[in-house]
């Protein structure tokens, strides 16, 4: 499966953090340029919008953004060109969660902001943004579903399950769930 464009959402156990904050943090983030292997031109603000993309920074690779559209805040890294060093959907997908937490890395110690959240390290949310290669079916479950696998025990070893609901109206997305929460950083390492 050639999918490139892959989102992941690690999601948060507490988040005590009003939109402003994240704004100023990403702008932040701008000057910095603090992920390597990112350039990140702009910030949008999109928190009015119920059930949208939440604050998004813009970046050449990829965009980041912070989002309760399912409910529970978390950070969303989604991949909008191909990594030169990631040639199977495997690799893919991890440098995809690999990116959401570096992102949450960076939130956990922003000075700012420190202290205020914290990561469940428990599941994460997968969606490949590709409706021709990757429509919202079982079929697409079936080709991912040793990708998803495999990323899963990287993290957190055996007793990972998927969980979806394909539907057309939808993109791809799955539930990754581990058997044990871990942090930002373990994941970071397990990942590499």
């Amino acid at each position: 499966m050639d999918v490139f464009k892959i989102s992941a959402k690690l999601y948060a156990a507490r988040w005590a953090i009003q939109p402003g904050e994240i704004l100023a943090a990403f702008h932040r983030w701008i000057v910095a340029q603090s992920v390597a292997g990112h350039t990140w031109i702009d910030v949008a603000d999109y928190s009015h919008v119920h059930g949208g993309p939440g604050v998004v920074l813009v970046g050449i690779e990829a965009n980041v953004s912070v989002e309760q559209s399912d409910g529970t805040w978390g950070v969303v890294y989604n991949r909008k060109q191909r990594w030169p060093d990631a040639p199977d959907l495997i690799g893919r997908l991890s440098a995809a969660v690999r990116g959401a937490a570096q992102c949450a890395a960076i939130f956990s110690v922003d000075p700012v902001l420190a202290g205020r959240i914290d990561f469940t390290g428990d599941r994460l949310l997968i969606r490949l943004n590709d409706r021709l290669l990757a429509p919202n079916s079982e079929r697409t479950l079936s080709q991912a579903r040793g990708a998803l696998i495999a990323t899963g025990q990287a993290i957190w070893g055996d007793g990972v399950t998927i969980e979806h609901h394909a539907s057309r109206l939808s993109l791809f997305e799955a539930i990754v769930r581990g058997n044990k929460p871990t942090t930002p950083e373990a994941i970071i390492g397990r990942l590499g």
